[in-house]
């Protein structure tokens, strides 16, 4: 059975949100057509790293962050109704109070929106936003079950 993918691989979107001290930094790409397993991984090469700015946020790790990156990424493949395809992570950057994840949120779903060039609505309240686009190049995949997936 062929799948249809909607988006192509080689742009990847850099979505910048501000406020006061408070920024974050998110790149990421699409790669192959989602069949389950993780939704979101970060490149071999990816930065991940938010520094927290409360106590809360400065528990979370790197699965933490990465969370609100795919539960937004599944609302954006379902919002903009196209099939789902794995998020592979460039670089996730910033420093966030955990009440702040609803950015980190708007960020992801603005991307995977950008990447499928259709129009999302997300507010980001108070937040200054700079979105792109850029050339990408896909590079090393993120696990080999990337690399199964791909040889079939």
């Amino acid at each position: 059975m062929s799948s249809q993918v909607l988006i192509e691989n080689d742009k990847l979107a850099v979505v910048q949100l501000s406020r006061r001290q408070h920024w974050l930094r998110l790149a990421l790409w699409v790669s192959s057509e989602f069949r389950g397993g993780e939704l979101v991984r970060p490149e071999r090469a990816a930065t991940v790293s938010i520094e927290g700015s409360d106590p809360l946020s400065s528990s979370y790790d790197r699965t933490n962050w990465l969370s609100g990156v795919t539960s937004s990424a599944l609302y954006a493949f379902r919002a903009l109704r196209i099939p789902r395809q794995r998020v592979v992570v460039a670089e996730l950057a910033g420093r966030l109070a955990a009440a702040e994840m609803e950015a980190l949120a708007s960020a992801a779903a603005i991307a995977v929106s950008m990447l499928a060039e259709r129009e999302l609505k997300l507010p980001a309240e108070g937040w200054t936003t700079e979105a792109r686009l850029a050339d990408h190049l896909m590079g090393e995949p993120t696990d080999e079950d990337d690399n199964r997936e791909r040889a079939h």
